[in-house]
């Protein structure tokens, strides 16, 4: 391998495995014999790229007739529904087909997932050994459905919405964290942590000032409580109440309205 490219290569860890520290970085080392499996470096945009050249009505690398022979069942395995085409994998994510393959190697556990009906493809790239990648493609894809699912609920509004924008953001507590995001002027909350993070999702709906209701979710959460989000200096959003619970923004720059004030009709 050139010294050029290893220079742009990601840095491969071991597994984490407390309390010792995460294992040394390994080596990148030739493939050889094994070049066919794994003799190539690639970054997201690439497979993004080759993943739409395998979606039908696009001839940039192979014909809709190879394509279609390579994403159907060749070899099928009922004990976890997880089947084989030609150099794929073929599975089910909430009940759509999903075409894709993972890979492993020193370092390194990856995997790209493509939903051909829709046209939709995911690439998890990940540096360490122990990362779930295949859950991962799973889980954002799983997203995706949710939210093509309730088109018409989180559709655009014609009424002000965007003052819901500086709600966003992630919150932690000692319990867990949570993600708040704006869909068509609503807002939506849901655990990152989660294999699927919008099984547990919950819309929030504006009661007045910075005070939301949680007007969907378990029932043994904290569904038809309130939610209110708590700003600092110069407008900035420093965490949330969410029913009995305080949490913390870790991850946002958001800001409130000038002064503090109500955000106004939503």
């Amino acid at each position: 391998m050139v010294a050029r490219v290893r220079e742009r290569l990601a840095v491969g860890y071991g597994r984490d495995v407390p309390p010792a520290p995460r294992a040394p970085l390994m080596p990148h080392v030739e493939t050889r014999v094994m070049a066919a499996a794994t003799g190539f470096s690639s970054n997201v945009l690439d497979l993004c790229a080759y993943m739409s050249a395998q979606f039908l009505g696009n001839s940039t690398l192979l014909s809709d007739e190879s394509k279609r022979e390579m994403q159907r069942v060749h070899w099928m395995n009922k004990k976890i529904d997880h089947h084989y085409g030609v150099g794929f994998d073929l599975w089910k994510v909430d009940g759509a087909l999903v075409v894709g393959h993972g890979g492993g190697f020193p370092g390194f556990i990856t995997r790209i997932a493509m939903d051909p009906e829709r046209k939709i493809g995911v690439a998890v790239l990940t540096n360490a050994l122990d990362p779930l990648s295949g859950i991962l493609a799973n889980g954002v894809l799983s997203t995706i459905y949710y939210f093509l699912k309730h088109t018409v609920q989180f559709r655009p509004s014609r009424r002000r919405t965007s003052h819901t924008a500086r709600y966003q953001g992630r919150f932690s507590s000692r319990w867990s964290d949570t993600d708040v995001i704006r869909a068509g002027g609503q807002l939506v909350a849901f655990a990152p942590a989660l294999d699927r993070p919008t099984d547990e999702a919950v819309v929030l709906k504006h009661l007045r000032g910075h005070e939301f209701k949680i007007t969907s979710g378990s029932e043994f959460g904290y569904l038809g409580e309130k939610v209110v989000f708590q700003f600092g200096r110069k407008g900035r959003l420093t965490g949330l109440t969410w029913g009995p619970n305080r949490s913390r923004a870790v991850r946002t720059a958001l800001r409130a309205p000038k002064g503090g004030g109500a955000p106004g009709r939503p």
